[in-house]
């Protein structure tokens, strides 16, 4: 019997709630709950298009660790369901009875090379089985998009 997984995620809705000036409007570090958002989403995006243009690797506060895009040789070829489906509806089209072949992405914009977001925890985060960090959707989109148009692989360690 498998352990179950906590779905807690952390927003920056509950990040607002354990900033120390929410209350005091008098104190020059007061800022809404929509302004705190604002800066947060800014400051996020700034920090992810360093990483992905610059190779930068961010230091987590209080010894969590490293995020960082980390390059590695592609253990197992991934299908190009575009391409195969294509070709499959093609083959389909003059012969009616055929077997599926699939069509493999090669990666040669990146010489075989393909890259991610990687967290690196220190071996004293406590109860690390409980974190995991998955970039959203946008992120990994733009991390593609940069390596294929700017050739950006070739800036990350392995």
């Amino acid at each position: 019997m498998g352990r179950k997984r906590l779905k807690n995620n952390i927003t920056l809705k509950n990040i607002w709630y354990t900033y120390p000036y929410r209350y005091n409007q008098k104190s020059s570090h007061y800022v809404t709950q929509s302004q705190f958002r604002n800066i947060a989403k800014d400051f996020f995006k700034l920090l992810s298009e360093e990483m992905i243009n610059s190779a930068y690797e961010y230091k987590l506060p209080h010894r969590l660790g490293i995020l960082r895009v980390k390059k590695f040789k592609g253990l197992k070829r991934q299908v190009d369901w575009g391409l195969t489906n294509k070709h499959y509806k093609e083959e389909n089209a003059t012969k009616p009875s055929g077997s599926k072949s699939f069509i493999y992405h090669n990666n040669k914009h990146s010489a075989g090379y393909t890259a991610r977001w990687w967290w690196t925890m220190n071996k004293w985060v406590k109860y690390n089985q409980i974190f995991s960090f998955v970039a959203t959707r946008s992120n990994k989109r733009l991390l593609a998009q940069s390596i294929k148009n700017d050739n950006v692989i070739i800036k990350y360690k392995e």
